[in-house]
């Protein structure tokens, strides 16, 4: 009989052996899964990261861009303001030359 309560025991004890294996076999495999999904989110991150970067650098040449064009059109807007001035002093001598008053 006590033969008999032994191998009972020990078949319980396998059995939670068993059992406890199934358990972590189960949970490695979850781990593993888990793994998986965070290293397709970080990938997922750097991709969004690399068209974020990329989108910024356009930007920021646009921008460059732009700044340039103003620097362009202000050296025209001195151009011709500095062409106006003569303009005046011209029509203003004509006028004096020709007697007239200046409107």
């Amino acid at each position: 009989m006590a033969e008999n309560q032994e191998i009972q025991r020990l078949r319980r004890e396998l059995e939670d052996a068993l059992n406890r294996e199934r358990a972590l076999r189960q949970s490695e495999e979850y781990s593993r899964a888990h793994i998986e999904l965070l290293r397709n989110i970080i990938n997922r991150h750097h991709d969004i990261s690399r068209f974020v970067d990329a989108h910024l650098n356009n930007q920021e040449q646009e921008l460059a861009n732009t700044i340039h064009q103003a620097n362009v059109l202000q050296q025209q807007v001195v151009r011709q303001e500095g062409e106006l001035v003569i303009c005046r002093q011209v029509i203003d001598h004509l006028r004096h030359q020709l007697g007239l008053r200046r409107n």
